[in-house]
């Protein structure tokens, strides 16, 4: 009885440090947080570059493309396939990203938005979140790559695990 008596005390004391130390994070309002959330979210996409962004999803395909078609795409065709994906494309990526702050308030708390806010609002910040859309280009071949060498070995695996 006695062994009870001190394991209940001690989950007892747990939950009682666990939901006290827990406050902190919940004492902000979710309304706090997106009204935070939203001036972060729109001032980085008002200084968003997201022509950069959507043309990062062509750039990388026009080479495959010239590769299998042994051709070479043309200025015009490249300027038509840029029309394309701005006409098709850049209205909806603006409102996704605007759309962010409403996922942040769910992922966040409002130390972190706030911390965003704050690095985002000083020079460097800025000049660093600036630079994602060419990090993301940088990267963006080799994410393909990476998908086009493993996804045939994974689908395969993956039909094996569904036919279990």
């Amino acid at each position: 009885m006695q062994k009870f008596a001190h394991r209940f005390a001690a989950t007892a004391l747990a939950l009682t440090l666990s939901t006290t130390c827990a406050l902190p994070a919940f004492a902000e309002t979710r309304e706090e947080r997106l009204s935070l959330a939203q001036e972060y979210t729109a001032m980085a996409v008002a200084d968003m570059d997201i022509e950069g962004i959507i043309a990062q999803m062509y750039i990388p395909i026009l080479p495959q493309i010239e590769a299998s078609t042994g051709t070479a795409i043309t200025d015009e065709q490249r300027a038509k396939v840029h029309t394309l994906y701005m006409d098709e494309m850049y209205e909806p990526m603006r409102e996704i990203m605007l759309a962010q702050a409403d996922v942040m308030v769910d992922i966040y708390t409002y130390d972190e938005i706030e911390a965003l806010y704050n690095f985002y609002k000083s020079d460097l910040g800025r000049s660093a979140m600036l630079k994602m859309p060419e990090l993301l280009g940088a990267q963006q071949p080799m994410i393909m790559e990476l998908v086009q060498t493993r996804m045939p070995g994974i689908i395969g695996q993956l039909q094996a695990i569904i036919e279990e």
